[in-house]
């Protein structure tokens, strides 16, 4: 390896290092998130609805949901904990700007989903989801009480979204059944 090979590695592992060391003095940018400070421990119901169609769950205890709506059912509650955790996170650094007059070009007007967080306290926190981006790697998504839309992306609003499309209700455990013993009948042999 030369020496001209030898120095470039080293001031890239140094930049490395400085960035690093940057991060942990100064800690990481705060990006504002788009459902503002949401514990998870505080979410208590989700309810997505499109059009006039609803479906709701609710937190029971620790990791444990159920489906109010449209019926009452047990559903996969790594399932739902899982968006509740994603929920937390949507991060609104993806701010396309203000749409008080043109709601409708995202979607927005009326939205595609309206997704509505119950907290511990009695506050609903309302995400309202709109259409995809044209490159269709994100929804279009506001806050209610927000002017500006954001970018969802698509990961998380899929997510967030398949609790209405496909609610993760529990399959029942099938009943085992007996099996009949088969019968055994003699076969007859032909001869050539």
């Amino acid at each position: 390896m030369s020496l001209r090979t030898t120095g470039v590695l080293v001031l890239v592992l140094l930049i490395l290092f400085g960035a690093s060391s940057w991060v942990l003095v100064f800690g990481r940018p705060e990006i504002p998130l788009l459902l503002g400070d949401v514990p998870r421990s505080e979410i208590k119901t989700v309810d997505v609805a499109h059009g006039t169609e609803n479906v709701g769950f609710e937190k029971l205890e620790a990791f444990q949901w159920k489906m109010g709506r449209p019926k009452e059912d047990v559903v996969d509650s790594f399932i739902v904990e899982g968006v509740t955790i994603l929920m937390g996170e949507f991060e609104s650094n993806n701010k396309l700007g203000e749409a008080s007059e043109n709601k409708g070009q995202y979607g927005l007007d009326p939205p595609e989903f309206r997704v509505e967080i119950g907290l511990a306290d009695g506050r609903k926190e309302v995400l309202l989801v709109g259409r995809l981006n044209p490159g269709g790697t994100a929804y279009y998504a506001m806050r209610e009480g927000d002017p500006n839309v954001y970018l969802l992306t698509k990961f998380r609003g899929d997510a967030l979204l398949d609790l209405f499309r496909s609610p993760p209700t529990d399959t029942p455990t099938p009943t085992p059944t007996t099996t009949p013993t088969p019968k055994a009948t003699p076969t007859p042999y032909e001869f050539f």
